[in-house]
């Protein structure tokens, strides 16, 4: 289910115009109260009797029953968790800024700190925020490492290629995704313009 189709203000609306909890069962009767008291409850409504069996009509009113309270509670549970979720993005955005300008900036930021802006990244994928060097950090340093691995597959004399007669074929193929990583760096999902 998308948050388009939880519509908790729809849900909290329905809740707040039913008859007030908590409510309680007697077997497959509903009531208003804690507990079922003969004459002073006030009737809700009862489940279907004669089903399947006794047990699950029992089990039917308890649920529903228990909705009373549980579907105010899972709504404002919702709401806890969707704010501290936009917390967390805030957070996470202001970290991958600030982690990107460094790791663009150092000639070597070292792999914890490219790996730790990629997960932030992955993390923050689909967050509007502000456009940030994330996705021009990663590329450059991706740029590197096809560069440097170009170098290792077509080494200077007398050194052999792994790659054999087909070392600068290969290496032509990674300075040209280098080149290309360069060009166009990946656009993060969460960046904004």
């Amino acid at each position: 289910m998308t948050d388009q189709q939880l519509d908790l203000d729809a849900i909290q609306t329905r809740a707040n115009a039913a008859t007030p909890g908590p409510w309680c069962t007697d077997s497959w009767e509903i009531y208003q109260g804690t507990e079922y008291e003969p004459g002073l409850s006030m009737w809700i409504g009862e489940t279907c009797r004669g089903t399947s069996s006794l047990e699950q009509d029992r089990a039917d009113a308890a649920f529903v029953a228990a909705a009373r309270t549980d579907v105010p509670a899972l709504v404002a549970e919702v709401h806890r968790l969707r704010a501290r979720v936009a917390e967390l993005e805030e957070a996470g955005t202001y970290a991958r800024s600030a982690l990107a300008a460094l790791c663009y900036d150092l000639e070597d930021p070292g792999s914890n700190a490219l790996g730790a802006l990629y997960e932030i990244s992955r993390a923050t994928t689909g967050v509007e925020a502000p456009r940030d060097d994330a996705a021009l950090a990663l590329a450059k340093h991706a740029s590197e490492v096809l560069e440097h691995t170009a170098d290792i597959a077509d080494p200077e004399p007398p050194e052999a290629s792994f790659f054999g007669d087909y070392g600068p074929q290969v290496a032509d193929w990674l300075r040209r995704r280098a080149t290309d990583a360069r060009r166009t760096p990946a656009v993060l999902p969460s960046s904004g313009a």
